[in-house]
């Protein structure tokens, strides 16, 4: 764990993160909110969100969160970060550790820069954390916030609370990069926020009450300097705890003129460039501890629509697969299933179909031995599991050098956040298919498995769903999808003497016959054939169309 949030802190390149820095201070000053990455938002407002709807987050204008949170008499002087994640728990003392770790470097880092634009005098000791297990000053004893409503109302994601000088904005994507990685290693997903909305809140009266708790935060009250305090790791000796920054974002009330307002909303990606211009509506590619690794910005509309399809159907397949099985079994019993009794997903409820057939035997004043009528029987209605074992089939053929490989592992980490199985990843070329990661529940790894590719040769796609379809055979899967990820049609390197075009349509057939969901995601403008592909493997196909207008012109 240890070397995996040192891997993703590396990632962020301090020099690039200028014109990160100056678009969240931008959006800050402006009484907005900023995105960073697509898990987090930031802003010195509270936050609320729908539990039926998460991925919707509303900015709470006339509020301020270092008044609401804290009861300060300033205004703006405490920034309010969520990152999101799917439900579960996330250990507060390993994420407020990873915090810790985070500011560290950054300070160290931010110390050893030459032309200046941060300072790096951020004190870990004015940063408070809350998850679904507890929280409090991440540098304290870390006992607080352990009412169960305020435990309940974090279970999706993690709230961080801070106050730091204007010139070390650039500190909280470091933040974001470990509180990401604190999630990724409890097993769980970053989640996506969709979109950002500026509301009112009732009345302006803000009864949080039932989520506040006991605390040992120096946010409480305006801070004084902490002289003598050090963070864990500090670059130097004489470091001292510095009371945030006079020109701060916000640090004076805002104007009227500006009460209520905040209209957009901004995308932080640490590629941006260092112009230091804001990107406003952009989307970003990739976690934070990610974004640096590729100089592309990509956003896939409509692509977890298409995924929700390709889950759907699998969950069809598995219904139609299950309701056959349970009807030939019954007739092999003599019994004939009435479609109304037949439930999907579902199993034989012994206990309460001999119950029915007794009462009905009690009832019906029966003489002899009890039989079971097909009215007798019960089932057991079973929700389906959650998630899906994913295995990402990656065209490594020379056309796929470049850009579009790089697309293909930001599609790929998308779809890892959609997702809450296992994940693999077999990739082919010219004359072979190779399994280069197996099922693992590490999303990070598959990701990483990327830059061991090198595109050379044809594209065999028909040995790829093979090698695919007999590597998710072999394993024990719980609804498999495969997704391909490929630029175009199938070359002739593979069975030289075949129609390439042939064998992958009847691969696809296979994949289709076998239960397997199929997501078929096109790289090219030409989508002919890989619709029909994906017809054929009774699942869906997404053709990046804006690939082209996004990246390759």
């Amino acid at each position: 764990m240890a070397d995996n949030l040192n891997a993703n802190l590396e990632r962020l390149l301090l020099l690039q993160l200028g014109g990160a820095a100056n678009s969240i201070a931008q959006a800050l000053a402006a009484e907005q909110a900023a995105r960073l990455g697509q898990s987090a938002v930031v802003s010195t407002k509270v936050h609320a969100f729908d539990s039926h709807n998460p991925e919707h987050v509303q900015i709470l204008v006339d509020t301020d969160a270092g008044k609401i949170f804290y009861h300060r008499s300033d205004c703006g002087a405490v920034c309010h970060l969520d990152i999101f994640h799917e439900c579960g728990e996330i250990d507060h003392k390993l994420a407020a550790s990873y915090i810790c770790r985070a500011v560290a470097l950054y300070n160290t880092q931010a110390a050893q820069q030459a032309d200046g634009f941060c300072q790096g005098i951020v004190n870990p000791e004015l940063i408070d954390i809350q998850t679904a297990t507890g929280g409090g000053r991440i540098t304290g004893s870390l006992r607080s916030g352990q009412k169960p409503s305020v435990r309940r109302v974090h279970e999706n994601h993690v709230h961080v609370a801070l106050s730091l000088p204007t010139a070390d904005f650039a500190c909280l994507l470091y933040i974001v990069a470990a509180v990401e990685t604190a999630i990724q290693n409890m097993g769980l997903e970053p989640r996506r926020n969709e979109r950002i909305s500026y509301v009112e809140s009732a009345g302006g009266q803000n009864d949080l009450s039932p989520y506040t708790d006991q605390t040992d935060s120096f946010l409480k009250d305006a801070p004084a300097s902490q002289e003598g305090s050090k963070p864990a790791g500090a670059a130097s000796d004489n470091w001292q705890a510095q009371e945030p920054d006079r020109h701060s974002v916000g640090q004076s009330a805002p104007s009227e003129n500006s009460k209520g307002k905040g209209g957009g909303q901004t995308l932080i990606g640490v590629d941006q460039c260092h112009s230091g211009e804001m990107f406003t509506g952009c989307r970003s590619d990739k976690t934070i501890s990610q974004a640096s690794a590729a100089d592309i910005c990509l956003y896939a509309p409509r692509l977890f629509e298409s995924w929700q399809q390709a889950i759907t159907r699998i969950n069809n397949k598995s219904k139609v697969t299950a309701a056959s099985s349970l009807s030939r079994r019954l007739q092999e019993n003599g019994l004939k299933a009435a479609g109304a009794c037949i439930y999907s997903l579902s199993e034989l409820d012994v206990a309460a179909t001999v119950s029915a057939a007794a009462a009905r035997f009690l009832t019906e004043d029966m003489t002899g031995r009890l039989r079971i009528h097909p009215l007798d029987i019960r089932f057991i209605a079973r929700r389906p599991k959650r998630g899906c074992d994913t295995c990402f089939v990656v065209d490594s053929s020379g056309s796929m050098a470049g850009r579009r490989l790089q697309a293909a592992q930001y599609l790929a980490g998308e779809i890892c956040r959609y997702g809450y199985g296992r994940v693999s990843l077999v990739h082919f070329q010219d004359s072979r298919a190779e399994l280069l990661q197996p099922f693992t529940y590490s999303r990070q790894a598959v990701l990483s498995a990327f830059n061991n590719l090198t595109p050379a040769g044809a594209t065999p796609l028909a040995l790829g769903l093979k090698q695919s379809l007999a590597y998710i055979i072999g394993q024990q899967t719980k609804h498999p999808l495969i997704v391909l990820l490929t630029d175009g049609i199938p070359g002739r390197k593979y069975g030289e003497n075949a129609d390439p075009m042939s064998e992958a349509l009847f691969a696809a057939a296979e994949i289709d016959q076998a239960g397997c969901g199929f997501l078929c995601i096109g790289l090219d403008d030409e989508d002919v054939f890989l619709q029909k592909l994906a017809y054929t493997a009774g699942g869906v196909a997404y053709i990046f169309s804006e690939f082209t207008a996004q990246v390759m012109q």
